[in-house]
């Protein structure tokens, strides 16, 4: 959900350009304002920790720099000899966009899709470690994390497999969205 708001967004924003660039843009700036942690708990303590809520609320926290992004390569694409042939043939803003640039913005797409995840997890593991995320029964790394500390001292493993799990995940998704991001230029 968040690819598709962030690059709804700043599709549009890029393509539009005018005041809904502005608009846009001038929003995605005062969201990223705030700590994306501090966002987040403050959208918890207002709507709650279900799981529900939980990942409609990291969705809406993450969209923001894939925007960004997205505009930014929509802006650069719009120089490009093709989508100025597309424009000056007539073709609608949706067809040049359908047709032309979402397949040219696939590639870096995928690539932060992929950073995106290990993001994700990131905070996730920390709300759920300060007591906000996912609640028993669910289980989350960070809530075992958090569970752990009253035993660390005699049973470490409680803590250190799912802080390894955490950062091995993290790790290859990284390593993932770098190769990608290579890959695709």
């Amino acid at each position: 959900m968040a690819l598709f708001v962030g690059i709804r967004l700043g599709a549009s924003a890029g393509l539009l350009g005018g005041i809904w660039d502005a608009i846009i843009m001038r929003t995605v700036d005062l969201l990223l304002a705030f700590p994306i942690l501090f966002l987040l708990i403050a959208c918890i303590a207002m709507f709650g920790s279900e799981i529900n809520v939980l990942v409609l609320i990291l969705v809406m926290t993450s969209w923001m720099d894939l925007a960004r992004i997205v505009r930014a390569e929509v802006l650069s694409l719009k120089q490009r000899d093709f989508i100025k042939s597309a424009i000056a043939l007539g073709f609608s803003k949706r067809r040049i966009l359908f047709v032309h640039l979402l397949p040219n913005l696939f590639p870096p797409i995928i690539a932060i899709a992929v950073l995106r995840i290990a993001d994700i997890i990131l905070l996730e593991s920390s709300i759920s470690f300060l007591g906000l995320g996912v609640q028993p029964p669910g289980i989350s790394w960070g809530t075992i994390i958090r569970d752990g500390r009253d035993v660390l001292a005699t049973a470490w493993w409680i803590t250190a497999f799912p802080g390894l799990a955490i950062t091995t995940t993290t790790i290859s998704f990284h390593w993932i969205g770098g190769g990608i991001r290579k890959a695709v230029g």
